[in-house]
């Protein structure tokens, strides 16, 4: 968890040399990793891991955001605005997606253990939590006694 708190306040991937601040090669190693593993499609706690960032999953989308990554007074440019954007682009894309997917994926998984047709609920589940629509959608299949 030491990779990516708050080190007096020099952003994760540089370093202070002399009084400025230089590219922290090792650590802009895993960032690029990072990123590129999140472009290409891995999840954002998987890229992660696997590029050796080690930090609460709350803190890597703060990563995309970081100004200083592209370049201020202070600190050189490690990334492009342009791929800045296109990451902040895929993790909202994928963000918006993600509200869905636990009822998506509680109706596949309810669909895979019994041959529960959802087009045959006789009322509107509420939608309000996963665990309402869970339970609304066992009550719907759960044997009778």
């Amino acid at each position: 968890m030491n990779d990516l708190r708050k080190r007096g306040g020099v952003p994760f991937g540089y370093k202070i040399e002399n009084g400025k601040a230089v590219v922290n090669e090792e650590e802009v190693q895993k960032l690029q990793s990072f990123f590129q593993l999140f472009m290409a499609g891995s999840s954002m706690a998987g890229a992660a891991q696997y590029a050796g960032l080690s930090c609460h999953r709350t803190t890597l989308p703060l990563l995309f955001k970081r100004e200083a990554y592209i370049g201020t007074d202070l600190y050189p440019a490690i990334i492009t605005k342009e791929y800045q954007q296109m990451l902040i682009k895929e993790w909202e894309r994928r963000k918006s997606e993600t509200s869905k997917a636990p009822y998506v994926r509680t109706v596949k998984f309810v669909k895979l253990l019994t041959d529960f047709d959802p087009s045959s609920l006789t009322y509107d589940l509420p939608h309000t939590s996963p665990e309402l629509y869970i339970s609304a959608l066992y009550e719907q299949i759960r044997p009778k006694k």
